[in-house]
C-alpha cells in the first residue's frame, strides 16, 4: 500500500493519490519441493512475483501453510539441506540482486532469516538471458550468475549452512544460458578419465576436476550463435576458476538448459529443441542422445532420486517423461523419450509424490496432476463388440493422456487487456480481463467482495435454530453446530472425511 505524493492541484483541492493491490501475485515463476517445515514433511514452496507460497502435502491434498511477501520480484529459488539440519532452508535471490537464507521456526510458525546480503557490483553489464542462482550439490558454495562474464560465488560451511564472504570470479564465456553443478563421479579405471566426450576437446585435468573441488558446468553460446557445453572446476582456497575435465562443442543449435544426473552417473543431459544428449559420462563416455519432437523446453524436474527419471514441460503445455537407461556397468545406455498429455503451459514444475505433479505457470492457470499407469481419455474397451469399436474410435480419435487433473488453481497473468463495466447493472464497476497466452488465453471476471469457500453441505429442512459450541471453555475454534427443529434437536460435527465429500456427521439427537 502506498500514498502518492501531491498530483495536479492537490496543493489548493488537497487531493491524494491511494494506491492499493486488489489481487496478490498468481503467476508462478518458480516451485520447489522440501521437508522445510519438519523433516518428514513434503511441502511445496512456489514464488509468485513477489510472494512465497508454502503448502504442505497431506492426506486431503496441498494445505496452504504461510503466504509471506517479499521485497522484491523473486529471481531464484533454491531447497537445500546441510549435513548437520534435519530440515531444508531455502535460498531466494531477487532481481536486485538481494539475497537470503531461509529456515522455517515450527514452534512459532513463522520463518527465520539466517543470512541475507547484496551480491551487486558496482561495474558490470546485467545478464542478458536473465539471473541464474544454484546451490552446489555438497552445500559448499552458491553461485551467481548476474553480469555478463562473471560468477560470483558465495562460501558455505557444508555442515551448518553459515556463508562466507562472496567473491567474482571471470567466466570467458559472455553469453550464458544455463549452469549446473556437476555431481562427483569415481575415478574409471584403465587411465581414461582424463578422456572427454566425442566430438569434444579433452581438457588436461582428470576425471572428477582432478582438486576435488565443486564442477560447474555452462551453456553458451558464441557470436556466430552456436552453443557450446564447457566444465569448470572451481578452487575455493585460491578463488580461482581451473579447466573442467571436459567440454563439448557443437551441442544442438535449440540447446537451453542442462540437467545435472547425481552420482555415480555424473554428466548432464542438454535439452535442445530437436534432441536431448547426455555428456560427460564416466570412465570418457561418448554422448548418448535421443530425438525429440521440435519444442522449446521451458520447465524440468526430477522424479526420482537416483536420476532415472525427469519431467519436460515445453512452451505449448506439452508434458513428457525422459527416461534414462543404464546397463549393468553403471553407465547411461539411452535415453527415451514418453509423451504423457498436456497441461498449462508450465514455467516450473515440482514432483511431489506418488505421481503428483504440480505444474506452475505465468501464462495460464496453475495446475496439481497425477501421472497415471494407464492412459485416463481412452475407456476400457467392453466384452460386447460396441466397446471395442467405441474404445478404438476414441484411441484413433485423439492420442492417448496420462494426466489427471486434481486440482486448479487461477492465474490472472499476463493480462493483455481490461476493461471495467458493470456487467449486472447494479451501479457496481467489475474488472474483465484478458488473461493468458495462447491455449491459455481466457476471459476473467474480476469483482470486489467477499468470497466464500464451501466445506460441508447437509440437506435439513425446517431448521429453526443454529448455534456454535466448543467442545471445551478454552478451546480456540468452535467444533459443533446445534441446530433445533420443531421436534428434535440435532448436534452436528464436521468430520475431516466427510468434509471432503461435501457432508456432515451427527454426533447426537435429542427429542424434546
Amino acid at each position: 500500500m502506498e500514498v502518492d505524493g501531491a498530483g495536479p492541484g492537490a496543493a489548493s483541492g488537497g487531493c491524494y493519490n491511494y494506491v492499493v493491490t486488489a489481487h496478490k501475485p498468481t503467476a508462478v515463476t518458480h516451485a520447489v519441493v522440501a521437508s522445510f517445515t519438519g523433516p518428514t514433511d513434503i511441502n511445496l514452496i512456489t514464488a509468485c512475483c513477489t510472494r512465497l507460497e508454502i503448502r504442505t502435502l497431506g492426506a486431503q491434498g496441498l494445505a496452504a501453510v504461510l503466504d509471506v511477501p517479499i521485497y522484491g520480484n523473486i529471481s531464484a529459488l533454491r531447497a537445500f539441506r546441510p549435513r548437520d539440519l534435519q530440515t531444508d532452508l531455502l535460498f531466494i535471490l531477487t532481481e536486485k540482486c538481494a539475497f537470503c537464507v531461509l529456515q522455517y521456526d515450527p514452534a512459532k510458525g513463522q520463518l527465520v532469516t539466517r543470512a541475507n546480503g547484496d551480491a551487486a557490483d558496482r561495474i558490470g553489464r546485467p545478464a542478458d538471458n536473465g539471473q541464474l542462482g544454484l546451490v552446489e550439490p555438497g552445500c559448499r558454495l552458491i553461485g551467481l550468475h548476474l553480469y555478463d562474464g562473471m560468477l560470483k560465488v558465495i562460501p558455505m560451511d557444508p555442515r551448518t549452512g553459515a556463508l562466507s564472504e562472496a567473491f567474482n570470479l571471470r567466466l570467458e564465456e559472455l553469453s550464458v544460458l544455463d549452469l549446473a553443478w556437476l555431481h562427483r563421479q569415481q575415478p574409471a579405471a584403465g587411465g581414461a578419465a582424463g578422456a572427454g566426450p566425442s566430438g569434444s576437446a579433452a581438457a588436461a585435468t582428470p576425471a572428477g576436476g582432478g582438486g576435488g573441488g565443486p564442477l560447474l558446468a555452462v551453456l553458451h553460446q558464441d557470436p556466430k550463435g552456436a552453443r557450446h557445453v564447457k566444465t569448470y572446476e572451481v578452487q575455493l582456497d585460491a578463488k580461482e576458476l581451473a579447466e573442467g575435465p571436459w567440454h563439448q562443442l557443437h551441442v544442438d543449435a535449440g540447446a537451453g538448459c542442462l540437467i545435472p544426473l547425481p552420482a555415480p552417473l555424473g554428466g548432464v543431459v542438454v535439452v535442445g529443441e530437436n534432441t536431448v544428449s547426455y555428456l560427460g559420462g564416466p570412465g570418457g563416455q561418448g554422448p548418448v542422445s535421443a530425438p525429440l519432437r521440435q519444442t522449446i523446453v521451458t520447465a524440468w524436474c526430477p522424479v526420482d532420486a537416483d536420476g532415472s527419471r525427469f519431467l519436460l514441460g515445453d512452451r505449448l503445455g506439452r508434458l513428457a517423461l525422459l527416461v534414462v537407461a543404464q546397463d549393468g556397468a553403471g553407465r547411461v545406455s539411452g535415453l527415451r523419450v514418453e509423451q504423457l498429455g498436456v497441461t498449462s503451459s508450465p514455467s516450473c514444475l515440482a514432483y511431489l509424490d506418488a505421481g503428483l505433479t504440480f505444474v506452475g505457470s505465468r501464462s495460464g492457470d496453475c495446475q496439481l496432476v497425477r501421472v497415471s499407469a494407464t492412459p485416463v481419455n481412452q475407456p476400457a474397451p467392453m466384452e460386447d463388440d460396441g466397446g471395442e469399436a467405441a474404445a478404438a474410435a476414441a484411441a484413433a480419435s485423439e492420442p492417448p493422456s496420462y494426466l489427471e487433473l486434481v486440482e486448479s488453481h487461477p492465474n490472472l497473468g499476463p493480462i493483455l487487456d481490461f476493461v471495467v463495466m458493470d456487467l449486472e447493472r447494479q451501479g457496481q464497476g467489475q474488472l474483465v480481463t484478458c488473461s493468458g497466452i495462447d491455449g491459455d488465453g481466457s476471459l476473467r471476471v474480476v469483482r470486489n467482495g467477499i468470497g466464500i469457500n464451501r466445506q460441508a453441505a447437509v440437506e435439513l429442512p425446517g431448521i429453526k435454530g443454529v448455534w456454535s459450541l466448543r467442545a471445551r471453555y478454552g478451546d480456540e475454534y468452535d467444533t459443533y453446530l446445534l441446530l433445533t427443529f420443531v421436534g428434535e434437536t440435532r448436534l452436528l460435527a464436521l468430520n475431516s472425511e466427510e468434509v471432503r465429500h461435501g457432508g456432515c456427521t451427527a454426533y447426537n439427537t435429542m427429542y424434546g
